[in-house]
């Protein structure tokens, strides 16, 4: 973040809403005096085959615009890797890995742009973030620690090895759920458990289903006699496309509507998600429906209220 938007205090960032808005590949233009200056690239999604690693193309005015094309023949880029989004150590930033302090030789790639097309073509892989250097001004200024003069940016020992005492600590428990939302394991990403199976069971005794069987012909009561263990087992094999990353939506199996058994399965993904939501107070006190204290009933006498002391 400290490379991109420099130390000038001068840096504009826009959001540029690429691929619909998708929330797995944002993708942010960065200004400097009204002019581009570097393209942040995002790539959440963590598929280990690669098959989702998408590749941004790049244009400076020309098309469209009304004005003359500016994008530049080459492009400087440096990459942020991991195997996974939840990894917490051994990344590399620009081939170089880190204890707080780079290590190793840094490697910035240069893509050479079309300037018939006048398009520059940046891959993102998966995950990964790509700084984008439009020109060699911003580069540099990551290069000598934003002061302009060029040079090494300036190191110093970590205080965990200059200064033993009085140093600051936090528990590693507490660090794990203190980091944004979760920095363990997101719960609804963790395998089907027998405790799993043990909630949704508990929900249908609550809220008896008399729904259609399907071409199964299984009831819902025929399931909750079934043993905990194989049903955990049976919907951990069929609930999730073999071999696919749990943590994208689209590598789970389609939403059931005529059978039981299919259906108790969603309940399963239902409840881990509600869970989810709710351990990381991710649902708004506004939320309308479709979650438990949320009646949109609610909602209507609200309306009702407002209407009346407006009356008033």
């Amino acid at each position: 973040m400290a490379e991109a938007l420099g130390m000038t205090g001068s840096a504009q960032v826009m959001d540029l809403s690429v691929n619909d808005g998708n929330n797995y590949t944002p993708t942010y233009a960065i200004y400097k005096n009204d002019i581009p200056v570097c393209m942040a690239l995002i790539n959440f999604r963590a598929d280990k085959s690669g098959t989702s690693a998408y590749t941004v193309s790049i244009s400076i005015s020309g098309g469209d615009t009304g004005q003359p094309a500016s994008t530049p023949s080459s492009i400087k880029v440096k990459y942020l890797s991991a195997s996974s989004v939840s990894q917490k150590a051994n990344f590399t930033w620009a081939g170089q890995t880190s204890d707080g302090r780079p290590m190793g030789e840094e490697y910035i790639q240069t893509i050479q742009c079309d300037l018939t097309s006048n398009t520059c073509q940046i891959l993102v892989p998966t995950p990964s973030f790509a700084l984008v250097f439009l020109n060699d001004k911003p580069l540099e200024e990551s290069m000598d620690g934003g002061n302009g003069e060029g040079g090494e940016v300036t190191m110093y020992s970590t205080t965990a090895v200059t200064k033993t005492m009085n140093t600051a600590k936090i528990d590693q428990e507490v660090l794990a759920t203190s980091n944004g939302h979760w920095a363990g394991d997101l719960p609804h990403n963790s395998d089907i458990s027998v405790s799993n199976i043990e909630a949704v069971k508990a929900y249908l005794s609550l809220h008896p289903h008399s729904s259609t069987c399907g071409i199964h012909d299984t009831p819902y009561s025929l399931i909750l006699n079934l043993d905990n263990s194989d049903l955990c087992q049976l919907y951990w094999e069929s609930l999730l496309k073999h071999g696919k990353d749990l943590s994208h939506p689209d590598n789970y199996c389609a939403i059931a509507l005529e059978s039981c058994f299919l259906k108790f399965g969603i309940l399963i993904v239902l409840h881990k998600l509600t869970k989810a939501a709710e351990d990381g107070n991710l649902i708004p006190a506004s939320q309308n429906g479709f979650c438990a204290g949320h009646c949109t009933q609610n909602n209507a006498f609200i309306l009702r209220s407002l209407i009346k002391c407006a009356q008033t």
